[in-house]
């Protein structure tokens, strides 16, 4: 997957073997730059199994009128 390189690892119950295997290099994952909407919020996670970054836009608790945010309750 992104990010993941294979790389040359010396087996450890046989120092005389090698062995290749995948690991995460998050220097090597696309950096891309989220902007969410008004009343959104960015959250970066890197789901179990994954090396790089996955971008997400989550709400927040507050309300839009005209693009512009407001608690709830206050008057617009």
């Amino acid at each position: 997957g992104p990010g993941f390189v294979l790389v040359n690892q010396t087996n450890p119950d046989d120092t005389c073997c090698f062995a290749l295997a995948c690991q995460c290099q998050i220097s090597r994952c696309l950096v891309s730059s989220l902007n969410c909407p008004t009343g959104y919020k960015p959250v970066v996670s890197v789901p179990e199994g994954k090396c790089c970054p996955e971008h997400t836009c989550d709400p927040k608790r507050v309300c839009v009128h005209k693009d512009v945010e407001y608690q709830p309750g206050s008057s617009v």
